[in-house]
């Protein structure tokens, strides 16, 4: 018996040591290798603001223009590496390989303060890995860049270690050590909440809401002392978050442009107002399948593909809803937590995606995503372990194995040839014509040049009007990017072809040459557009 037992002990451990080497070569792997095919302006802000970091030697940088900003993120490991490589490519692999071994060790230890074994907390991880890897939209999200969505994952799962070790604020009396970590966590969540509304309602609020359910449906009887306690130490944590808040209202948010962030946070008109469970679930499943393009044939490789994503997507839903009915046999509390802040965080999405300018995008459901999959992980583990439901279980793991198997099958076929991406190609004619500074929209090449070349080409963003005006963009760019540039005889402006009628007597007409560049046109100048922060070229 001990024998079998120490050979079943064996095989769970390679098991879990080789899913979970899969998810973490899966993730650089994709960083690496196959990343740089479609890199675009969204993956650049976290490398930028590093640089900005760096260039004024502070963590924010007054004179930037910050398109947004999010002063406890990602951008503070790319810091490292952009003063080692400068804004390259390789410092964005490099600050996106150090942000996913952050990642990694919070969900590792986070699963494990959900009282899994190592084995097991690996093995989830590993899982809730190669899950990332399911679509461009979720790869952009966890590997692309550092945004809201993937660092409310890191934050709660943080969090659930600190409520472990402060016995979820319900303990009798901190000892020292639990003082210790309850103070960790005050400044926790404080520093959590200095990133903005957007944090606030991805992990503050449903974390608190999880904490104070969690009490209520406490199946044993509530005392005094029992609510008192838990609730003084709890409005700590809220105090701590509150005054991250208005740390960045006040004392950061003032000083830069917060137009983008609140136009993400801001409401719809109620007539378009899409509270429809259709377009909710539908968004929400092709985070998994990806783009579905009519016509695909469902049985071929393609198709099992995305059927056995869609039915993944569609479990990942139900689970948790299962969930709720066995939620007074887990005995777990953290784990209860768990469900109930899954469940605050479903709510609060549902109910802000359908009302808000967020509702034409799917990559903002990517914390719903990662958090409904760990409440399912749990509740099937429980269920296995405790003995109850097990033929659901069987069913539910004949889906989502097989599911998760095709992502990295879908990953290694995704092309690795720089050239497929149109910047790579578009530099190269700028490298033939000896051009190194030069202008753009926002999709023309701005920013994203300066990564691809390793800062050999720099291009910032520019704004196209009707009439024919151009003018400053204050997108991840300052002042001195619109002046003139030291060697830099010869400037550009990258136009789309469609937009070159908009834009011939100003630009058109006073550049020197004009480059074809597939569906764009390179204008060339003999001296910078801008003088002293205005259009040289004004519209007659």
């Amino acid at each position: 018996m001990t024998s079998n037992n120490s050979k079943k002990d064996l095989a769970g451990l390679i098991i879990s040591a080789a899913v979970f080497a899969l998810g973490l070569i899966l993730a650089l792997f994709y960083i690496f290798t196959r990343e740089i095919v479609v890199y675009n302006i969204d993956h650049t802000d976290t490398l930028f603001w590093a640089a900005a970091s760096v260039k004024s030697n502070s963590f924010i940088d007054r004179s930037y223009w910050y398109v947004y900003i999010i002063p406890f993120s990602g951008y503070l490991l790319m810091i490292p590496t952009v003063m080692m490589f400068g804004v390259t490519y390789l410092a964005h692999e490099l600050g996106m390989a150090l942000f996913v071994i952050v990642m990694t060790a919070a969900l590792v230890f986070g699963f494990r303060a959900l009282k899994m074994t190592y084995k097991r907390s690996f093995f989830l991880t590993g899982l809730l890995l190669i899950l990332m890897n399911s679509s461009a939209n979720t790869r952009v999200i966890f590997f692309g860049h550092v945004i809201h969505y993937s660092i409310a994952l890191i934050f709660t799962f943080v969090a659930l270690i600190l409520l472990d070790k402060t016995g979820c604020l319900r303990v009798d009396k901190f000892d020292r050590r639990q003082k210790i970590y309850y103070a960790v966590f005050v400044i926790w969540c404080f520093l959590c909440c200095m990133n903005g509304s957007s944090v606030v309602l991805l992990y503050m609020i449903p974390l608190s809401g999880a904490i104070v359910l969690e009490r209520l449906l406490d199946p044993e009887k509530l005392t005094l002392l029992g609510i008192k306690l838990p609730l003084i130490r709890f409005a700590g944590i809220l105090a701590g978050g509150g005054a991250g808040f208005l740390y960045k209202r006040y004392r950061i948010q003032p000083f830069f442009d917060n137009s983008y962030e609140e136009k993400f946070s801001s409401l719809l008109a109620h007539d378009q107002w899409m509270w429809k469970e259709q377009g909710f679930i539908v968004r929400f499943v092709t985070l998994l399948t990806g783009d579905v393009y009519d016509g695909t044939p469902m049985l071929s490789t393609d198709g099992i593909f995305i059927m056995l994503r869609l039915m993944l997507g569609l479990m990942l839903l139900i689970i948790p809803v299962i969930a709720l009915f066995f939620y007074r046999k887990t005995k777990n509390r953290l784990v209860r937590i768990l469900l109930l802040d899954y469940w605050v965080l479903f709510i609060i999405t549902y109910i802000t995606y359908g009302v808000s300018v967020v509702s034409n995008t799917n990559w903002r459901l990517c914390t719903l995503l990662c958090m409904a999959f760990a409440v399912s992980a749990c509740f099937l583990y429980m269920m296995i372990k405790e003995g109850f439901a097990a033929r659901f279980v069987y069913i539910a793991l004949l889906i989502i194995f097989p599911a998760l198997l095709t992502i990295p099958v879908s990953v290694y076929r995704l092309p690795s040839d720089p050239s497929l991406n149109g910047y790579v190609r578009m530099a190269k004619v700028l490298d033939e014509n000896g051009l190194t500074y030069g202008y753009s929209g926002l999709w023309g090449g701005a920013d994203v040049m300066d990564v691809l070349t390793d800062s050999r080409i720099r291009m910032s963003m520019i704004s196209f009007d009707q009439d024919g005006s151009y003018g400053i963009v204050r997108y991840q760019s300052e002042a001195s990017c619109y002046e003139d540039q030291p060697g830099v005889s010869r400037y550009f402006v990258v136009v789309g072809n469609d937009g070159l009628d908009t834009v011939k007597d100003t630009l058109v007409k006073n550049a020197s040459e004009q480059i074809p560049f597939e569906d764009s046109t390179i204008l060339v100048f003999d001296g910078n557009i801008f003088k002293d922060g205005q259009p040289v070229y004004a519209p007659q």
